[in-house]
């Protein structure tokens, strides 16, 4: 059995740190305590949250031999139980945990939201509050965007547009292209600055000149104007409009470097 002793100058220093912090308990307590004390307490319903795989002996698969076929061996009992759902291209155990950490996020907004809170939680259940009056949103429509396409509308030069580029990004707001920091790929003792290509909204430039992607094309450009008849647009407009961003995207596609070429070489970026 294990015994603890305590020297007498030891001791008398603990007694010591005790006696001194007696003398601040009539004290009031620190902006920082108090404001955790009245912090609410947030509780997760683990029934409602999905389940992540884990392990199990009994996932294995005796019928298959592990020295003859291991993946079937290993995980063909699990794949038969867990088909990739029909709104996904692939499913496994980084899926799972997103499912889950969104399902965790859900509940905390929604107890942030209801508990009427301070602090950072009353940021994030104001944020979720505003977020599900969908009411609100449906009769607001685009007009809380009316400001920011009415200075898209004003840019005619390419002076304007770096200046309106400049300004997005200063709010953090990227569009056209991508930037920020990352090690050198010379000299990872550094961060320097990367400018990367964006602004296309199929998955590569492939997707606006192949001829096998045409069906994928003319359904992007049908999803564009449904998203402009949806603002307000009459459909006829809305037709055109999605006409001319298509255009623009294959302009922009022209200049673009490929997926490949991209991850064949990093320099490119």
């Amino acid at each position: 059995m294990a015994v603890l002793s305590i020297k007498p100058l030891a001791a008398g220093c603990i007694l010591g740190v005790l006696a001194l912090a007696g003398c601040d308990a009539g004290k009031p307590a620190a902006p920082e305590a108090q404001a955790s004390a009245t912090t609410p307490e947030f509780k997760l319903d683990e029934s409602k949250l999905p389940q992540v795989a884990g392990f199990k002996a009994s996932d294995l698969d005796p019928a298959n031999g592990a020295c003859t076929n291991l993946d079937a061996y290993v995980n063909g009992k699990w794949n038969a139980a867990n088909p990739i759902p029909a709104d996904r291209t692939s499913w496994g155990l980084y899926e799972m945990m997103g499912e889950r950490s969104l399902a965790v996020q859900h509940q905390l907004a929604e107890q942030a939201a209801a508990a009427k809170a301070g602090g950072v939680e009353k940021i994030i259940g104001d944020i979720w509050a505003t977020g599900m009056d969908t009411a609100k949103l449906n009769a607001q429509g685009i007009k809380p965007l009316q400001g920011r396409l009415d200075a898209i509308d004003a840019l005619g030069d390419g002076a304007s547009i770096a200046e309106f580029l400049r300004q997005s990004y200063a709010k953090g707001e990227g569009f056209v292209f991508g930037f920020g920091s990352s090690p050198d790929f010379k000299d990872s003792n550094i961060n320097i600055a990367y400018a990367t290509q964006g602004g296309l909204g199929l998955p590569d430039r492939s997707y606006y000149f192949d001829a096998d992607k045409k069906e994928a094309r003319d359904a992007y450009q049908a999803h564009i104007a449904k998203l402009l008849e949806m603002s307000g647009i009459p459909a006829a407009d809305a037709a055109a409009q999605a006409k001319d961003v298509m255009a623009f995207e294959t302009r922009l596609a022209k200049a673009s470097k490929s997926n490949e070429d991209l991850s064949r070489d990093a320099a490119l970026y």
